[in-house]
C-alpha cells in the first residue's frame, strides 16, 4: 500500500497571526500606560505609608520615623492648608508638604513599555528636581518597585493577555 501524499498544515500561520494581533493588543501604548499609572499609585501609596525599596525587585520596609520637629512642622503646614490633602504629618512622605509624591507620575512611550518619573508640577514653584536633589536616598527609599508591585504588574498584564487569547481564538471557532 502506498502512502497517499498528505496535505501540510501551517499552524502558525493560522493560529499564529491571531494570537501575535492578541499580543500586540494587550501591550499596547493606552494599556501600558495604564499600568504606568497604576504602579506610580503604588509607589505613592506605600511610600504614604511609610513604606521604602531600596533596590528593584526587592523588600518593602518601614521607613525611618519621622522627628517630632518635622511632625510638629507638618501640622503647622496642616492648619495652613499648605500640606497635600493625602499626606499625614506623623507618616513619612519624603518631603514637608508630600508634593514631590504627588508629582510622581506614569506613562508609556511605546508599546510594550512604561515608565515612572518626577514631574516639576509643584503649588510652591520650587522646582522637584532640586528638592530631590536634598532628598536623602539611602534613608528614605522610593522610586524602585518591591516584588509583590512588580508580581501584581505581572498579573495584571498576564490577564490581559489571557483575555485577548481567549477572544482570539473565540474567533478562530
Amino acid at each position: 500500500m502506498v502512502a497517499k501524499k498528505a496535505e501540510k498544515i501551517n499552524l502558525i500561520k493560522i493560529i499564529g497571526d491571531p494570537i501575535d494581533k492578541a499580543t500586540r493588543s494587550a501591550l499596547k501604548k493606552s494599556h501600558m500606560n495604564r499600568d504606568a499609572k497604576f504602579m506610580a499609585d503604588q509607589i505613592k501609596k506605600r511610600t504614604r505609608l511609610g513604606r521604602g525599596v531600596a533596590i528593584q525587585n526587592g523588600r518593602s520596609f518601614k521607613l525611618a520615623p519621622l522627628k517630632d520637629d518635622t511632625v510638629h512642622g507638618r501640622e503647622i503646614l496642616q492648619d495652613n492648608g499648605d500640606l497635600s490633602v493625602f499626606t499625614r504629618p506623623e507618616k513619612s512622605n519624603l518631603t514637608a508638604t508630600g508634593q514631590l509624591l504627588d508629582s510622581i507620575g506614569g506613562g508609556s512611550t511605546t508599546a510594550g513599555s512604561g515608565r515612572i518619573f518626577i514631574t516639576d508640577n509643584r503649588k510652591d514653584g520650587v522646582s522637584n528636581s532640586e528638592i530631590e536633589k536634598g532628598h536623602d536616598k539611602k534613608l528614605r527609599p522610593f522610586m524602585h518597585l518591591s516584588k509583590p508591585e512588580i508580581n501584581r504588574l505581572n498579573r495584571r498584564i498576564r490577564e490581559r493577555i489571557v483575555a485577548a487569547f481567549n477572544a482570539a481564538l473565540d474567533k478562530l471557532n
